[in-house]
């Protein structure tokens, strides 16, 4: 899984086919007062000039990190986490008009 966007740098480096993997993801179990249970998905990611400079061991030109609430009401799917931080990094600013790689 990846997704490809086009991506400027902060040091002003212009990539029109980014090649973005998330590298980590984690979750969290928070239990309230009351007996409550929550859950935080917390991911980080690398991105790459292009899919060639991902594939051929290159260094990333910059990272990201992001989180979302696990919805555990019932019903959800919860087998594919690590499909749920793509799902999440897609909705991010900058990210909106990603494609899947």
């Amino acid at each position: 899984m990846a997704l490809t966007i086009a991506l400027e740098t902060d040091f002003g480096l212009s990539c029109s086919e980014a090649h973005v993997v998330i590298r980590e993801f984690r979750m969290e179990k928070e239990v309230d007062d009351d007996g409550n249970k929550s859950f935080t998905v917390a991911y980080g990611g690398l991105m790459y000039m292009d899919e060639a400079a991902y594939t051929g061991g290159k260094s990333p030109v910059t990272g990201m990190n992001y989180s979302f609430a696990l919805d555990v009401e019932d019903g959800a799917d919860q087998e594919n986490l690590l499909k749920q931080c793509y799902v999440n990094l897609k909705a991010q600013d900058g990210f909106e008009d990603a494609i899947d790689a």
